[in-house]
């Protein structure tokens, strides 16, 4: 019996196919600026697909991270996250966009999630922002009451 298999590589648009009777392999170069498809199957839930973009490649000894911007839209967000794409990645799957794809993500979704995200965290600085003020104000004064207190009482010990 021969233990060596016949296979065949050929090359269609950027995916390089090798195959022989019994399987075929798909391999596909991606470079950086590519679309991608991910599919992520959550722990829960059904698996949802998303188009995302290619960022970057950290060529790690041991695990190289391929690494992905994609958005996740749903009926009240649309948010840009990050996948580190490697061999652990037991739960997702990428492969290369066609070339025809339908992104299904609307800039002006994305646009007013960054918007309302950041209308959000100015909020938040605001608040924080008068708290400080608020505590410097009311607090303040008796703090350096209290210091002067403590200042005078070690004073006399010293003495």
């Amino acid at each position: 019996m021969n233990t060596t298999q016949q296979m065949s590589e050929f090359a269609v648009g950027a995916v390089t196919i090798a195959a022989n009777r019994d399987m075929a392999v798909r391999a596909e170069v991606l470079k950086v600026g590519d679309p991608v498809r991910v599919l992520i199957k959550p722990s829960y839930g059904e698996a949802k697909v998303h188009t995302g973009v290619i960022v970057g490649f950290e060529p790690f000894k041991e695990k190289p991270t391929i690494i992905i911007a994609y958005v996740e839209e749903d009926y009240s967000k649309a948010e840009l996250k990050m996948l580190y794409f490697n061999g652990d990645n037991k739960d997702t799957e990428v492969l290369a966009a066609p070339a025809d794809i339908h992104i299904g993500v609307s800039k002006v979704r994305v646009i007013d999630h960054f918007n309302a995200e950041k209308k959000k965290l100015l909020a938040q600085l605001d608040e924080l922002i008068a708290k400080e003020k608020y505590f410097l104000r009311y607090f303040g004064q008796i703090m350096a009451q209290v210091a002067g207190r403590q200042r005078e009482e070690n004073e006399a010990s010293d003495a």
